[in-house]
């Protein structure tokens, strides 16, 4: 079992006292719980000194293979803030297309046309707007759409506003796509209301 440390604390900045009695607080713990007691160990980041060595008596070992996925960390944060609000757009597009396919269904089997056109033209216009506003929301405050979702770090607030632009206007298409999947099915168009919803993982 690998010692990590107590509170993931750069230990390097830590006194010499602390660093002993995270450990020991750690060990104590495992040892409760398992019986057992730490073997090797790793510090926090990979930073450490001949000094933090000392202060743990068992084998430090550290990666062979750096994955450099701490480069990304920021950009993987704005993108789930983006997926965040992908999801609110779909629900939001979601109600247009559940509100208007038991009108458009009925409409289909009773032959009315001008209704159908009517209906759709409706929750068409409904999609687009509700896409065109989550598009503008984001492209005029796009901090704010991370800020909604968590407490973003400088570096993150600094980034996401390219970012958020350029996925955007996805935000109006999304709300189409979701509707045209809808009046398909209403339509008795399988083939085209598959496509349409494979379309939108694209």
């Amino acid at each position: 079992m690998g010692y990590h440390s107590y509170a993931h604390a750069n230990q390097p900045s830590l006194s010499s006292g602390q660093i002993t009695s995270d450990f020991n607080k750690s060990n104590q713990i495992l040892k409760d719980l398992t019986g057992k007691e730490f073997t090797v160990w790793r510090t926090p980041g990979g930073d450490y000194n001949s000094r933090v060595l000392s202060c743990v008596p068992m084998p430090h070992i550290m990666w062979s293979v750096d994955t450099l996925d701490w480069k990304n960390r920021n950009s993987y944060s704005v993108y789930s803030a983006i997926m965040n609000t992908g999801v609110m757009v779909q629900c939001c597009a979601y109600a247009v297309g559940q509100s208007a396919q038991p009108v458009l269904s009925v409409n289909f089997g009773a032959i009315q046309r001008e209704r159908i056109r009517k209906t759709a033209k409706c929750a068409l216009v409904a999609a687009v707007c509700i896409g065109a506003a989550w598009m503008s929301f984001a492209m005029i405050w796009p901090n704010a759409v991370v800020r909604f979702f968590m407490k973003p770090t400088a570096e993150v607030l600094a980034i996401a506003p390219a970012i958020i632009r350029r996925y955007a206007p996805a935000f109006l298409l999304l709300g189409i796509n979701v509707f045209s999947a809808y009046y398909f099915q209403s339509v008795m168009q399988a083939g085209l209301a598959f496509g349409v919803s494979v379309a939108r993982g694209c």
